[in-house]
């Protein structure tokens, strides 16, 4: 029964896993999402069969996995693509605290530009659009793909009032380089905030596991004495995972909106 409840959560898990990827592939292109429709036709019948043959206590505990499996796996996709927005808006930062620094040292803007463009491919459009004497903003709104780009979009407001006032461009941007830094320390301070409160969520909801354990420890075999012999018990113990999966999620959601404001 061991067995068959855990093969029950992997597939269910690997269902859900597989409906993700396919939302995801369907945002980036049109195609029908093939391998999340065939994952779900593969797995949701199976772990539906191994379910039946299952006790009712055993087939909520699996539940329960499945629920756990599924938030640490959301966890996890958003912690990396919280970590490439923060790595992306670092070097959008570092860009334009290197082109004040050029203009600053008596570099033109096209060579200031081209000199950001060796450390930076995204901006080369740019340089070459200084080069001809181009329209150097549109080219930065152009370079703005994704998250962590905002930054380019500041840049290219402060390069199209330079160039339709007549402000110098080194004034211009030595005063947006100090706005970044600023910005750039602000978001370290609010990351630095909201750790403890996402250690925290994952800590709470770790405890009843570590409580298990701990009565395994003593000589106890709660979790097929008790959880498993009893329906009761293990609907309860199906519906806090379930809670906590929920209130994990739910402080991810805050802490990422306090990021982003």
């Amino acid at each position: 029964m061991t067995t068959a409840a855990l093969v029950s959560a992997l597939c269910a898990a690997g269902a859900v896993w597989c409906r993700f990827s396919a939302l995801r592939t369907r945002v980036r292109r049109p195609e029908p999402p093939r391998l999340g429709i065939l994952g779900m036709l593969a797995g949701a019948p199976v772990a539906l069969l191994v379910a039946m043959v299952m006790t009712p206590a055993l087939t909520l505990i699996g539940l329960g996995c499945v629920a756990v499996i599924v938030t640490a796996a959301l966890r996890w996709r958003r912690s990396r693509q919280r970590a490439r927005r923060q790595e992306r808006a670092a070097q959008v930062t570092e860009l334009i605290l290197v082109l004040a620094a050029s203009l600053r040292a008596g570099l033109p803007a096209p060579a200031a530009l081209g000199h950001a463009a060796e450390d930076e491919p995204v901006v080369r459009s740019a340089a070459r659009a200084a080069e001809r004497a181009a329209d150097v903003s549109r080219a930065l709104r152009g370079a703005h793909r994704g998250p962590g780009d905002d930054g380019l979009e500041r840049l290219a407001i402060a390069w199209q009032v330079a160039d339709r006032t007549g402000a110098p461009l080194a004034a211009v941007l030595d005063r947006l380089s100090e706005v970044e830094r600023q910005e750039r320390d602000l978001r370290r301070e609010v990351a630095a905030g909201v750790a403890p409160a996402r250690a925290t969520a994952a800590l709470m909801a770790l405890l009843p596991a570590f409580g298990l354990l701990i009565g395994s420890g003593f000589g106890g075999d709660p979790m097929w004495m008790v959880i498993t012999a009893h329906p009761i018990v293990a609907l309860s113990v199906a519906v806090g995972a379930g809670l906590a999966c929920v209130g994990v999620l739910w402080i991810d959601r805050i802490a990422d909106g306090a990021e982003a404001a």
